[in-house]
């Protein structure tokens, strides 16, 4: 009765204002999702009629809309900008304490374009607080609202941004625009909480616990926060209300996703948070605005305590790197050498706030590991111009999340890949340190010149044979992602790209091109005018290069290989581990076995990530000879969500005019 009796006073206090506030303008009508547009003028709207209210734009989407957030706070600007700056003073390690600093909130929608009804949520939960302009509440914390992550795809109903990529698995590599503008706004406003709102099949809504595996390296306060005082707050909120929560089936292992990014990077109890996506669209707006408001309830209740965790997060991350300990499992690591290539992941790295210093001259270290060479410990000369990222720093989760070798998860996560490491993947030579670092200055980057190999190469990308991105249901991938991440890909490496259909190829329209590109996608036959289209191309001096199931038959059905493709048995499971193929390359359950053809690589071992059984010895990459041309199949999709720049190199070894050095054949 007591408990019924709090949730009920609860409700009235988030209702009732503590003094009259202007009027402000209703937000849309909650029984359909508000276009991306209409989300924007409504925040501009209630910026312009709250005192508490701003409002700013983080960047914009491939596509050009705004990322559009607001701030919602009654502390006076003076004190605000000095909070925020004692903030950033902590994370940086600049300041031990977080006293006198708000508590900071994000709660962000619409990362999946398809699961728009948090961004409807967004806009009550803002109309409420800016009702509340000048309550305690917001005067020591501070609520930042970013109610459309994904504005293109929000708009077109697909989980994927313009660019086909999806977004929460864009925080490691961090490809795309808006992945980058919610970065800059994140380390602005560095967050105690935050919220990432999705929908799911079903009707239930998750709201945690989490499942593991965890990723071994995660800040032990934000698990706290999450597991004893967010998670149960939100799941009570919603039971009062008669829903039915789920827990279990997402995990915080790979630091793509929104909740292990910030978890890891900003010492944030990150939460993904889900709707049933089998309930009414105003029901899916109401539960996401139910745990909304317990996320902000429950950190007003427990705001010191939640701060001062936060901050001795970053002072204990800095000991235990100085110690080189690592949560979760044995030996010492003090720092990651990174060498020749490195710059554009140093150069990422200092944008996020890491600590990176640069050797002047060659020193000897007594214990370094080598990346892709598990075993090979040992003593070495490290060579001048090294990178150096020591682990004694407020960011080490981070730093051992982007650049350990092994994320040692034990079993295979139900979500995503379990292997992510950035050098690996992006074929950097260097590896971890067990011994102190040798001294060094801060680092300092010079421009860094794009690589664009394939600049002046015309290249045809067979268009997918379900046409432009389609919606996908709540929860579910996006069909046919590595075309698109094909295009992008390509683009960056400086090539002009054209994509064609079966019924252009039969009308001649790879001439002029110098190569066809087959990305995996949905499978269909193609006419057999096309077929002979892209055989006489091939013969006459072209270049076929495919991958996955669906290059490589295309290419059989052309008359190019004899290959023919096998699914996994069930004693070889590689969900998402890292395997060696002259570089790195991330391996998935859905990458085909391949027999026969003429193989020119053949996978080596699992160097990172969960596998049971090994590929090794089974062919990766075919080399076709046909007429003067010739066809190159991969096995593997070297364009993974655009994060595998190693696998690029073999990719534009194919590509690149013939006897350029583009790269590992």
């Amino acid at each position: 009765m007591r408990r019924a009796a709090a949730l009920a006073l609860f409700a009235l206090a988030w209702a009732a204002p503590a003094r009259a506030c202007p009027p402000l303008p209703a937000p849309p009508p909650d029984d359909r999702p508000a276009s991306s547009a209409r989300i924007d003028a409504y925040v501009r709207a209630l910026a312009r009629a709250s005192p508490a209210v701003t409002s700013a734009v983080a960047g914009v989407s491939a596509q050009g809309r705004p990322l559009r957030y607001a701030v919602v706070s009654a502390l006076a600007p003076a004190r605000l900008r000095a909070g925020l700056k004692r903030l950033r003073a902590v994370r940086a390690g600049r300041a031990d304490s977080a006293a006198g600093a708000p508590a900071v909130v994000w709660v962000t929608g619409s990362v999946h374009g398809n699961e728009p009804s948090g961004a409807d949520a967004d806009l009550r939960l803002l109309h409420e607080l800016a009702a509340r302009c000048d309550d305690p509440l917001l005067r020591d914390e501070v609520v930042v609202v970013l109610p459309v992550q994904n504005p293109d795809g929000h708009d077109a109903h697909t989980r994927t941004n313009a660019n086909g990529f999806d977004l929460n698995r864009d925080w490691l590599a961090v490809t795309q625009s808006e992945t980058a503008a919610r970065l800059r706004a994140l380390a602005e406003l560095p967050p105690l909480v935050y919220g990432d709102q999705h929908e799911q099949g079903g009707a239930a809504f998750f709201a945690g616990p989490y499942a593991r595996p965890l990723f071994h390296e995660l800040p032990t306060s934000a698990l706290a926060a999450q597991r004893d005082v967010l998670g149960p707050a939100v799941r009570r909120a919603l039971a009062a209300r008669g829903v039915a929560t789920t827990a279990g089936g997402f995990d915080l292992l790979y630091p793509g996703y929104g909740d292990s990014a910030t978890t890891l990077l900003f010492g944030a109890a990150g939460m993904t948070l889900e709707a049933g996506s089998e309930q009414p669209y105003a029901r899916r707006v109401a539960q996401h605005l139910t745990a909304a408001r317990a996320l902000v309830a429950a950190v007003d209740r427990h705001r010191h305590a939640l701060l001062r965790a936060w901050a001795r997060s970053f002072v204990q991350a800095r000991d235990e790197g100085a110690r080189g300990a690592l949560q979760g499992r044995g030996g010492r690591v003090f720092g990651y050498a990174l060498g020749v290539g490195a710059e554009p992941l140093v150069r990422t790295l200092l944008d996020e706030g890491v600590q990176v210093l640069r050797l002047a001259a060659a020193a000897p270290v007594s214990d370094l590991r080598p990346y892709g060479a598990p075993g090979a410990e040992g003593p070495a000369t490290l060579a001048a111009g090294t990178y150096l990222v020591p682990t004694a720093q407020p960011l080490k989760h981070w730093v051992e999340a982007m650049l350990g070798a092994d994320p040692l998860a034990g079993v295979p996560s139900s979500g995503d890949v379990g292997a992510w490491s950035r050098p690996l993947l992006m074929g950097v030579p260097g590896g971890a340190l067990g011994a102190p670092l040798p001294g060094a200055p801060p680092a300092t980057m010079p421009a860094i010149a794009q690589s664009t190999p394939l600049t002046g190469r015309r290249i045809a990308l067979l268009a997918d044979a379900g046409g432009p991105p389609a919606t996908a249901r709540p929860g579910d991938d996006q069909p046919n992602e590595s075309t698109s991440w094909a295009r992008w890909v390509l683009g960056r490496l400086g090539a002009t790209v054209d994509v064609v259909d079966d019924a252009a190829v039969a009308r001649g329209a790879l001439a002029g091109h110098d190569a066809l590109v087959v990305a995996d996608g949905a499978s269909a036959a193609l006419s057999p005018a096309a077929l002979g289209a892209i055989a006489a191309f091939v013969s006459a001096g072209g270049a076929y290069v495919g991958w996955r199931a669906r290059g490589i038959e295309i290419a059989g059905a052309a008359g190019l290989t004899t290959a023919t493709v096998q699914p996994a048995t069930t004693a070889l499971q590689v969900p998402g581990a890292a395997v060696a193929v002259g570089t790195t390359i991330v391996l998935d359950q859905d990458d085909p076995l391949v027999a026969g053809g003429t193989v020119v690589a053949s996978y080596g071992p699992v160097v990172s990530g969960w596998a049971a059984g090994s590929p090794a010895g089974r062919p990766a990459i075919l080399d076709e000879p046909h007429g003067l041309g010739h066809a190159v199949l991969y096995a593997f999709d070297p364009v993974f969500r655009a994060s595998t720049e190693g696998a690029e190199r073999l990719l534009t070894s194919a590509l690149a005019p013939p006897g350029a050095t583009s790269g590992a054949r």
